[in-house]
């Protein structure tokens, strides 16, 4: 019996949406079961400009026809962080799986509800939370699940670049969901007992520290 293949729909096609424009495109192929079926912007031009990379991909101006869309069954969400959550309920409300780039929503209460409804729905919804399948960070993990390796007593994370400067949300909603991730996934998702973070400027250079202590090793 031949596996499913998932329409995949990007609402969003600016810095990170071509990415995702790219990596769907590539995923559909190599042979996944995955395929990009649509895409959707505001703005005109940027839509314009990624019909000529994607000529058989479907083009909507609005968000509300792509989600009305019968071949898409997965919604990329990468609009600007305070639509997240309106976005993302819609998709779902519309039977879609979404992946939201993080930050999944700019406050905790947005983020419960968006996972009450997909769990409602039977829906799976997740974030982009990227760094989790980078190489070192599962050979990082490796090395801590190895006895040898001793106790782990605390994490520093040390943010040292930046990416490009947003301005829908401030730094700690912009970098912190991925320290915070890769925190969940080093530690299993065990949570830490503190934590205190700082933001250093020096002209456009931004330091980020997120200190995370390991409750199991803290006394």
């Amino acid at each position: 019996m031949a596996s499913k293949t998932y329409g995949v729909g990007v609402i969003g096609l600016g810095y990170w949406g071509k990415n995702y424009l790219r990596l769907v495109s590539q995923l559909s192929s190599s042979g996944s079961s995955v395929r990009l079926v649509a895409m959707a912007d505001i703005f005109q031009e940027s839509l314009d400009f990624q019909k000529t990379i994607y000529p058989g991909v479907k083009a909507y101006s609005s968000e509300d026809d792509l989600l009305a869309d019968q071949d898409v069954d997965v919604v990329v969400i990468v609009t600007q962080a305070a639509t997240h959550f309106q976005v993302a309920s819609k998709a779902l409300q519309s039977g879609k799986h979404v992946l939201v780039e993080k930050p999944l929503t700019i406050n905790s209460r947005e983020a419960s509800t968006l996972v009450a409804l997909a769990n409602s729905l039977g829906l799976i919804l997740f974030t982009g939370h990227t760094f989790l399948y980078n190489t070192g960070i599962q050979t990082m993990k490796k090395f801590l699940n190895d006895e040898k390796f001793g106790d782990l007593y605390s994490l520093n994370f040390t943010r040292t670049n930046l990416g490009p400067f947003r301005t829908d949300v401030d730094c700690l909603w912009d970098l912190a969901p991925h320290d915070v991730a890769i925190l969940l996934y080093l530690m299993d998702g065990s949570l830490p007992v503190r934590t205190c973070s700082s933001c250093l400027y020096s002209n456009l250079n931004l330091d980020f520290r997120l200190f995370l202590h390991d409750k199991r090793k803290v006394f």
